[in-house]
């Protein structure tokens, strides 16, 4: 009889560090899956934002291909092309000065 105390002893203490075990496994596993959340969730944040970017940029050049289609449509290709490269580019004809005002 006192060996099956014994033995009942040993098992309790078997099960109950096996207890400790499984629940320290479950925990180190939320622990990673948590972590795992947090980390995708900043990368989906930081692709969104990536579009919103992208987006304004599609925007804002179709904007600018509508003004050079209507800029194309009123006048012809050498006035456009002069029109473009003084206001886009800066520059002049040779014989030109150009004077940039300073005050705002």
């Amino acid at each position: 009889m006192c060996e099956n105390v014994v033995w009942e002893g040993k098992n309790m203490q078997k099960a109950k560090r096996t207890n400790v075990l499984v629940t320290l496994v479950v925990a180190v596993v939320l622990v990673s899956i948590c972590i795992a959340l947090i980390d995708i969730h900043a990368q989906i944040t930081e692709k969104q934002n990536q579009l919103y970017s992208l987006n304004r940029q599609i925007a804002e050049q179709e904007q600018e291909n509508l003004e050079s289609q209507r800029l194309l449509s009123e006048e012809d290709e050498e006035t456009y092309i002069e029109k473009y490269a003084r206001e886009k580019l800066g520059f002049a004809r040779p014989e030109e000065r150009v004077f940039y005002s300073i005050t705002g």
